[in-house]
């Protein structure tokens, strides 16, 4: 049963890759820069409003972390990489 669920998933993903340009989440496309200026300004207010202001202690898991795009942001902000973990269903 997991290997078909692993399957399936890849299969999704890789049609959903196959657009070069076109591909859903290329860093080329307007709504993808737009929707990760979004996501990085509502998550600095929301750890900031909870006083999270230095992430330098704090430790985070990202569960479905793809690429680390969330892992290297908290890096950008002062995390330190000792503190931080990510996990995937895929590898690549």
């Amino acid at each position: 049963m997991w290997e078909n669920e692993e399957s399936r998933i890849r299969r999704v993903y890789a049609d959903r890759d196959s657009g070069g340009k076109r591909g859903l989440y290329h860093w080329s496309r307007p709504d993808v820069l737009l929707n990760q200026y979004r996501f990085r300004s509502v998550s600095a207010s929301i750890l900031s409003a909870n006083g999270f202001d230095d992430l330098a202690s704090i430790k985070a898991l990202d569960v479905g972390c793809g690429s680390g795009g969330w892992i290297r942001t908290l890096l950008e902000w002062g995390a330190r990489a000792e503190n931080l973990c990510g996990v995937d269903l895929l590898q690549d």
